[in-house]
């Protein structure tokens, strides 16, 4: 954006003073490393499975090894889909509860 307009600053908006690129607003600030950790352990409690916390995994959905059956993959696609739409859908929001919304999505989805 600071490209397109000179009065918008190219610092991250959720105040962590790195430069505000994509893959840092979705992936790198710690604001979203933070969201990402709780999906993980969540996902990780829900799931009996343990996985590394990687962009290839979050961002661009590479298969988790734990994933037992092509359901469960579903879901983890599903969940991880959710929360890229979701720092998406908030990024311009210092400090989002995107965490809470995520299982709220998740359930309902899962009444589906």
């Amino acid at each position: 954006l600071k490209k397109m307009n000179n009065g918008v600053t190219d610092e991250c908006w959720h105040g962590c003073g790195m430069n505000g690129t994509l893959i840092h607003l979705l992936w790198h600030c710690p604001e979203t490393q933070t969201f990402w950790l709780k999906i993980r352990d969540y996902l990780c409690k829900l799931f009996k499975i343990n996985f590394p916390l990687e962009p290839a995994v979050g961002l661009l959905g590479k298969q988790i090894e734990g994933a037992t059956t092509k359901k469960i993959q579903y879901l983890l696609d599903l969940a991880f889909l959710s929360a890229k739409r979701l720092i998406l859908m908030n990024w311009k929001v210092k400090k989002p509860n995107c965490f809470d919304i995520l299982i709220t999505v998740l359930h309902c989805e899962d009444h589906m």
